[in-house]
């Protein structure tokens, strides 16, 4: 019984696989909500640390958190809103959790000039890419 199984096993052959998809193109909307959680992780953390809520070392740790959520966006340069994220990804790189780098700087003029091509990426796309504060009272 065992050898007509092996038998009949042997004889069949897999599925072919399907072949490899081709990539889909980066979602705007998804690209533009990514973004809008960047800004606002990077509004909170600073309206925290500039009413005295938290201290340098948790106000770096929260721009770090931005820049990984950041590095994280489909930047695909053929569109852009993908060519627009990847300047700002150059602009904040991401630093690697457990690793105290230099965490983005919303103040420099090189994170207000990607932040504004972001935005009107996401604006041109019909997007408007709407932040959440919550910290404070």
């Amino acid at each position: 019984m065992l050898i007509l199984g092996s038998a009949l096993l042997a004889g069949c052959t897999p599925p072919t696989p399907d072949p490899t998809p081709s990539p889909v193109a980066a979602d705007p909307v998804e690209q533009c909500a990514q973004w809008a959680d960047v800004e606002t992780i990077i509004f909170n953390a600073g309206s925290a640390f500039r009413d005295g809520r938290t201290q340098e070392q948790e106000y770096q740790g929260w721009l770090r958190l931005a820049a990984r959520a950041l590095s994280r966006i489909d930047a695909e340069v053929t569109t852009s809103l993908g060519a627009a994220i990847a300047a700002a990804q150059l602009a904040a790189p991401a630093v690697p959790i457990g690793l105290v780098g230099e965490p983005l700087d919303p103040l420099s003029p090189e994170w207000a000039t990607a932040s504004v091509a972001v935005r009107d990426a996401c604006k041109a796309e019909g997007i408007e890419p709407v932040g959440e504060g919550f910290t404070g009272g």
